[in-house]
């Protein structure tokens, strides 16, 4: 058998080389996607969570007067809803958990308050029934509940509106994402105060 040119097995090592490479991206893709996926499993069945099958039927409440602060030896939870590009839009309800239990819902611009004991919260928050085309995991925060203390956690969700379709078969669909941060009472307040109370009950 010849031997082949130089410059010929050079190409076929490069080719060879270069197939290898396109093979490890595959399978890093495969791999990114595998954990993604494992994470968004892990925070829908997360103990900070409540059960992911209930629901909450949510009507609001206008004049409410916001709690002055949490009675003596717990802390106090002020969740709260907002959102952008939303204008009258029908959004499903967020729910609120801590530890494992579904502590309340809300819409947008609305808020509940509830007292907990003070120590360590896993806290989640959820669109209920999910929500747009991303199916968005699980907002999620941890953090140490003081007794006597008042944290107000807003769910700030950014909604988009595409056209989907053409012609007469052409409508509108939301999509968005939202996420979960606490914020400081001198900047929420005057925000609650335009609010209107969130009142909410467990679906049978």
């Amino acid at each position: 058998m010849r031997d082949r040119p130089a410059a010929l097995t050079s190409l076929m090592s490069q080719a060879a080389e270069e197939k290898k490479m396109k093979i490890r991206r595959h399978l890093a893709a495969a791999a990114a996607l595998l954990i993604v996926a494992a994470a968004v499993a892990e925070a829908a069945g997360s103990p900070s969570c409540g059960e992911p099958r209930t629901k909450f039927d949510v009507v609001l409440q206008k004049g409410a007067e916001l709690p002055s602060g949490p009675t003596a030896g717990k802390a106090l939870l002020v969740f709260f809803e907002t959102a952008t590009g939303c204008y009258r839009c029908e959004l499903p309800p967020i729910r609120y958990g801590a530890n494992g239990e579904w502590l309340g819902a809300t819409k947008v611009n609305s808020w509940f308050a509830v007292e907990v004991n003070p120590g360590i919260l896993s806290l989640c928050a959820d669109w209920q029934g999910g929500f747009g085309r991303q199916k968005q995991a699980p907002g999620m925060m941890i953090f140490t509940a003081h007794a006597g203390q008042s944290y107000y956690l807003e769910a700030h969700a950014e909604i988009t509106t595409d056209l989907v379709g053409a012609g007469i078969d052409s409508h509108n669909e939301l999509d968005g994402n939202f996420g979960l941060s606490h914020v400081n009472a001198e900047d929420v307040l005057p925000t609650l105060r335009k609010q209107q109370l969130a009142v909410f009950k467990r679906k049978k």
